[in-house]
């Protein structure tokens, strides 16, 4: 076996049995040979066990001293040899394996149960004592969080459970304490030898017997301190009587901190009073929970299984670091002082004033600002309650931007936990796009930061922030946009975690930036992909470095650069991207931030479309919102537009010969030209949300985002009136929602749709693509196109086709006639796959709708006397009393004689000369085979 492996619990099983039968084994020898359990005088009478054998059997106990000792052989040798390579093999790979080396030592430890102690070697000292202190130092005793998860969950073993009783280890270890410290006291030279073992174990140098390669060893000399009893510390580092006395107006609180970090030269304490090795400060622990429970440090370091020490613990702050790792995180207590300790936080210091928002009362510069903020303040009723200030200068033009502050001021809790809390918003509002977004300032390690809150518009704003969403008409944009978001929500001071690293040389100490810091600032593309560090160091260059989270293949790291522009007054961030070189040195492979930059390759230069949207920038908003979106020029004067990436999509485009050419449709690019009329209609049954694509040949391909839901903005809680509600109008489309997402096929998550050349009609390459586009032309209304799809519909398997299926069930209340008439065609296409398929709306009760409609239906999409008959003849039809009206109708129908009506299609044309001419001119149409042959291949799925 070996640890972590399926048989891993069977073996440590046998080993924790088989000391068992050794106690009992132990208890039976003790008890014949003593003719009781207990050797005290004068308790023989009252400790024997009746039915046990006693001082006569002496023939039964040789034999079981005979067992005993061949039992415990196997114990010290096979079993001991096996664990000891278990916890050797576990220990190379801390980071994965720590838990089963944990258990390999635990079980190490409890092999000496039934030891006396008189009888442990040196070696056998080494072994039990680094096996104690490793598990002080790396396993979480009585965690009470496992405790409840197995209550939860049946059945269900934890990680970290070590297989025995925590309490039957500390009864071990506490059972040989007091004979180890003496026989390390008494034996002082194999004592240093002993103490040099357990450091290496735990320090995860080597193993009680062998270093790891690479190691050094130091051949330290333990003593014992003084006045601390079982404390061993280096001999070099050992404290004097000096260093024990109390210095000239020293506290004893600081008397205590001094005696307690211990000499500057001492570097380790092995204590056996508490089965520890401490490091210099506090010592190496584990690391604390509020660090584990910290999404900041989960994001910017992640590894649980590290130790860490004291560096520093004043009134308000703990700061640790990670031993071995080059990282230290700090706790912060929350500041009860509130924002309003800090004079520039949103006060006059901050570029704020007292002047007062009010539509009525503003200059010139400002009177763009309404327009933008009225209609999301009638919608956000919160936002309508704050009080809105004004914060520096606003500009004008249609790039204007203006920045106001409020004050959001309430009580939380009851009893006398109530208390006051105050949170400051900061709206920030763009004319053009029309945007607004409001920011919470946070408190996060005694600084303040922007976290957003709230956004008008997904489509435009870098980040989707979770919460409720609105429905907002937009009268600059004369469009419904989707809001995200809240802002009553009460932003109160809490515990800071923050993590900072030292790795990297040319940018020194460094703050990790937690990813809800910078969220509305750069687009969700490059936080999901780049973890972002601020550097303390003066004249780095860059203020911000991104690097990549995942392992892949053309690694590339992130600059930001921040400062004023010309005027004094904005700061201006430039996003720069750089290409990395893999590093000779094969120990830097696996992180990117310790990699080169390839100086060979130009940086490219991040655009921020937002500013002044142009037609590209309208155009890319269709499909995607531009928190996915990112467009990367060249780095100087001209800055000339040189890639697109839309990564959620699968999407890409780079420029050459001035067109951005698709890199996943090889060949096509996208389209430059005015769209044919008759493309424009069939682009129309998508309600939006399409791009176009065209290659050399003029063939066309339509591509769409399998990541945005179509919504109706009136299903979906839009303030309409009367008619209004009942009609199509304007698709709304959510895009990256959660649930939408997890149920995507994997790899692209775009839709293409090949375009006929005729312009009147596409192929659907896939069942998830027709039933997308099935699901637009629904919500669009192109009713005789979705009765046409009907028929080519197929059996819907897998996540993704259900989850598109299901959509259709937002449309039972559209009363349409022809709507009416597509729901019982869709339901006649699924009868042949059977219930399992059937559409999620009552078909007999569409039947019932559609009757009374039926003189209003369409001709294309009225259905034919056979298809009636066919929902006639499913089960529960005849209990209505319309249906039983209607299959009576049928069967008078079908009785009529079908005999043919002759038409008089009047004189007949001569066609003399027709098709006389050879036409060879289609030779010559360059990419008229290749036309050709996808119109083959695709006429089967063809949908008209």
């Amino acid at each position: 076996g070996r640890p972590g492996s399926a048989n891993e619990g069977l073996i440590l099983f046998l080993v924790r049995f088989s000391v068992r039968v050794e106690s009992y084994l132990l208890f039976i020898i003790e008890h014949i040979r003593r003719d009781a359990y207990l050797e005290r005088a004068g308790a023989a009478y009252e400790a024997k066990i009746r039915g046990l054998p006693g001082h006569s059997e002496q023939a039964l106990l040789v034999d079981l001293q005979e067992k005993h000792k061949n039992l415990r052989e196997v114990l010290e040798e096979g079993v001991m040899t096996m664990l000891f390579d278990w916890a050797r093999l576990a220990a190379r790979k801390k980071d994965k394996l720590l838990n089963e080396c944990c258990r390999a030592h635990a079980h190490m430890a409890i092999l000496y149960k039934n030891t006396p102690p008189g009888k442990m070697a040196s070696r056998d000292i080494s072994i039990f004592l680094s096996s104690q202190i490793f598990l002080n130092m790396n396993h979480r005793w009585f965690n009470q969080k496992r405790s409840d998860s197995k209550k939860k969950k049946k059945n269900i073993v934890p990680d970290d459970w070590l297989g025995i009783s925590e309490f039957e280890l500390y009864d071990t270890f506490e059972a040989k304490r007091s004979w180890i410290a003496k026989w390390l006291r008494e034996n002082k030279e194999n004592a240093s030898e002993v103490l040099n073992c357990v450091e290496r174990v735990v320090t995860f140098r080597g193993s009680v017997d062998h270093l790891n390669p690479g190691e050094l060893d130091h051949d330290v000399q333990w003593v014992e301190v003084d006045d601390v009893p079982g404390n061993f510390v280096p001999k070099v580092g050992a404290p004097t009587e000096a260093w024990r006395t109390a210095r000239k107006d020293e506290d004893f609180h600081s008397w205590l901190l001094r005696m307690t970090l211990g000499p500057p030269a001492c570097s380790g304490i092995i204590s056996v009073n508490i089965g520890r090795y401490i490091t210099k400060g506090e010592g190496m622990q584990l690391l604390p929970d509020w660090a584990l429970d910290s999404a900041e440090y989960i994001e910017g370091f992640g590894q649980p299984n590290v130790h860490v020490s004291d560096k520093e613990i004043t009134a308000n702050r703990y700061w640790k670091e990670i031993i071995g790792h080059h990282h230290d995180i700090m706790l912060w207590c929350p500041d009860v002082r509130g924002p309003e300790a800090d004079a520039g936080v949103g006060g006059t210091a901050a570029g704020g004033s007292k002047r007062r928002y009010h539509p009525s009362g503003l200059q010139d510069s400002e009177k763009w600002m309404p327009e933008v903020l009225e209609p999301v303040r009638a919608r956000v009723q919160a936002l309508a309650q704050l009080d809105l200030f004004f914060k520096g200068e606003v500009s004008d033009g249609p790039d204007a931007q203006a920045v106001l502050y409020g004050v959001l001021d309430s009580e939380v809790g009851e009893g006398k936990s109530r208390k006051r809390v105050r949170t400051i918003k900061e709206v920030f509002m763009q004319r053009q796009p029309p945007l607004v977004e409001v920011y919470d300032v946070r408190e996060y390690g005694r600084q303040f930061y922007r976290c957003l809150a709230f956004s008008s518009d997904t489509k435009w704003s870098f980040h989707a922030p979770q919460g409720s969403e609105k429905m907002l008409f937009s009268p600059l944009a004369n469009s419904w946009v989707l809001a995200t978001g809240s802002v009553d929500q009460l932003v109160e001071s809490t515990f800071s975690v923050m993590v900072y690293r030292a790795v990297v040389e040319r940018f020194g100490r460094q703050m990790y930036m937690p990813t809800w810091m910078l969220q509305g600032l750069l687009p969700d593309a490059l936080l999901e992909r780049y973890s972002f560090w601020r550097s303390e160091k003066e004249g780095v260059g860059a203020m911000l470095v991104g690097d990549e989270i995942e392992q892949c293949d053309a690694p590339k790291r992130i600059r930001i650069t921040i400062q004023r522009d010309k005027e004094g007054g904005k700061y201006l961030a430039t996003v720069e991207r750089f290409s990395l070189k893999e590093p000779k040195d094969k120990s830097k492979k696996g992180r990117y931030c310790l990699w080169p930059e390839d100086t060979a390759k130009e940086p490219e230069v991040l655009i921020n479309l937002r500013n002044n949207p142009g037609d590209l920038a309208m155009l890319l908003a269709r499909v995607e919102n531009f928190s996915q979106v990112l467009a990367w020029a060249e780095k100087g004067p001209t800055a000339a537009l040189k890639r697109i990436e839309i990564p959620r999509l699968g999407l890409s485009f780079s420029e050459a010969g001035g067109r951005l050419r698709c890199e996943q449709h090889a060949g096509f690019w996208l389209m430059d030209r005015k769209c044919p009329l008759e493309v424009q209609r069939l682009v129309a049954q998508w309600g939006g949300g399409t791009l176009l694509l065209e290659d050399d040949c003029g063939e066309m391909i339509v591509v769409v985002s399998a990541t945005a839901e179509p919504l109706r903005p009136a299903a979906y809680g839009a303030p309409m009136a009367g008619v209004e509600k009942y009609l199509p109008g304007q698709l709304v489309f959510r895009s990256g929602k959660e649930e939408w997402m997890k149920n995507l096929t994997g790899g692209a998550c775009h839709y293409h749709y090949p375009v006929h050349p005729s312009g009147a009609f596409v192929f659907t390459p896939t069942l998830s693509a027709a039933l997308y586009l099935l699901l637009c032309r629904f919500l669009t209304w192109h009713f005789s196109d979705v009765v046409a799809m009907a028929s080519t519909i197929g059996e819907i398997t897998t996540n993704e086709e259900q989850q598109l299926w299901r959509q259709l069930k937002l449309l039972e209340l559209d009363c349409h006639a022809d709507a009416i008439a597509c729901r019982l065609h869709l339901s006649l296409a699924m009868l042949q796959y059977g219930g399992v398929m059937m559409p999620p709306w009552d078909a007999q009760e569409q039947f019932r709708q559609y009757l009374r409609k039926r003189h209003l239906v369409s001709a294309d999409c009225a259905l034919s006397l056979a298809q009636e008959q066919a929902l006639l003849d499913q089960p529960g039809a005849g209990t209505c009393p319309e249906l039983k009206l209607r299959s009576a109708v049928l069967a008078q129908l079908k009785k009529l004689d079908p005999a043919p009506l002759p038409v008089n299609l009047g004189p007949l044309v001569d066609d003399d000369g027709f098709d006389r001419t050879v036409d060879k001119s289609f030779l010559t149409d360059v990419g008229f085979f290749g036309r050709l042959t996808a119109a083959v291949t695709g006429a089967g799925d063809a949908l008209y």
